[in-house]
């Protein structure tokens, strides 16, 4: 495995440090990213669709459950549905990586337990595993072209079933294929080794007004971003994201994975964070269809793309912000949603 990362504009190192709790004190490797980047080669020609997160999970997950599950086939569309109770959960490599229960995650994945919706019990664990393939995606495939992959995991528990999960994307594109032509696929590039980034305690600075400031930060996503915030009791779609925005859905995803990673002072960082001004943007709308193989309903999803650009930003902000875009954020993340690279160099 290959160590450390470099984002445009910013040198990062091989172990990160952040604040893991006294829960981890003896746990040196305690919070890994692995990143395995490969292509899909098409086999035969088709349509296909700009965001193909959601199509390549979708055809992936079910090869994989089908490799995986111990109960019975006959029942996946009725009593387990979901994975949720199933009593196999904490050896699954199925339940780990595509519907991890917040009760049977496993120390070394850090997973924090989530309400439900009635404010009760412990039910479910922020997803460990992002499959991100290029965005956006040729709306027409020709045999033989090659759509570039990164399929991110984090947590040790989750990377364990890293080459099983490419074993069942590989057999969906033998079998199942993307799109409504079902265009098939090869993985070509998957032995290349994995990029590893361990995080450990110095990652994440405090945030202060006496941070040095950049001239230009720009942050570039990769793919569609679909942000809400809850404003009067309900929740509105954000179409239009500015730093504040950015900043506090990188700190909520951070939080989700490192709960001990809390904020000092939260008024200080809104305040800072809004009277950082977007001097420059292309964001622009993106709608697709969306449809669950498993319960067959069809649903539009809605965001943005693009890149947008900040001015006089403190650069204690940056660590969080690059994290964040690895993790990905907002809705749909675990579909390739919400990543981003943050560029220092000034350029759009």
């Amino acid at each position: 495995m290959s160590s450390g990362t470099v984002v445009r504009g910013i040198s990062l190192p091989a172990r990160f440090e952040l604040p893991l709790g006294r829960y981890l004190a003896d746990q040196p490797a305690a919070f890994v990213i692995e990143r395995r980047s490969f292509e899909l080669e098409l086999r035969s020609p088709g349509r296909l669709v700009p965001w193909l997160g959601p199509a390549l999970r979708g055809i992936t997950a079910l090869r994989f459950r089908a490799a995986q599950c111990r109960q019975p086939q006959a029942e996946w569309t009725d009593r387990w549905r979901h994975c949720r109770g199933c009593p196999h959960l904490p050896a699954c490599g199925y339940g780990i990586a595509f519907e991890p229960e917040a009760l049977a995650a496993g120390p070394s994945d850090q997973l924090p337990a989530l309400p439900d919706a009635a404010g009760g019990g412990r039910i479910d664990a922020i997803r460990s595993l992002v499959m991100a393939p290029e965005f956006p995606a040729p709306v027409t495939g020709q045999t033989g072209s090659r759509i570039p992959v990164v399929l991110t995991s984090i947590g040790g528990n989750a990377s364990a079933t890293i080459d099983g999960i490419v074993a069942a994307m590989a057999a969906a594109g033998r079998h199942d294929g993307l799109g409504p032509n079902r265009v098939r696929f090869a993985i070509v590039g998957h032995e290349s080794p994995s990029e590893e980034i361990r995080v450990d305690a110095a990652c994440l600075p405090r945030v202060s007004p006496a941070s040095p400031r950049l001239p230009r930060v720009t942050i570039r996503l990769q793919g569609p971003l679909f942000l809400r915030e809850r404003e009067s009791g309900h929740r509105r779609q954000i179409l239009n994201p500015d730093f504040r925005a950015l900043v506090r859905s990188a700190v909520r995803i951070i939080h989700e994975f490192l709960p001990a990673a809390a904020i000092d002072s939260p008024a200080e960082w809104e305040d800072l964070a809004s009277g950082v001004a977007k001097v420059a943007a292309d964001l622009r709308p993106f709608r697709q269809e969306r449809a669950s193989r498993r319960t067959f309903q069809r649903f539009e999803a809605s965001g943005v793309c693009g890149w947008c650009t900040f001015a006089d930003v403190p650069a204690c902000f940056l660590p969080w912000l690059v994290l964040a875009g690895m993790l990905h954020i907002g809705g749909h993340r675990i579909a390739g949603a919400g990543g981003w690279t943050v560029d220092t160099t000034g350029g759009p």
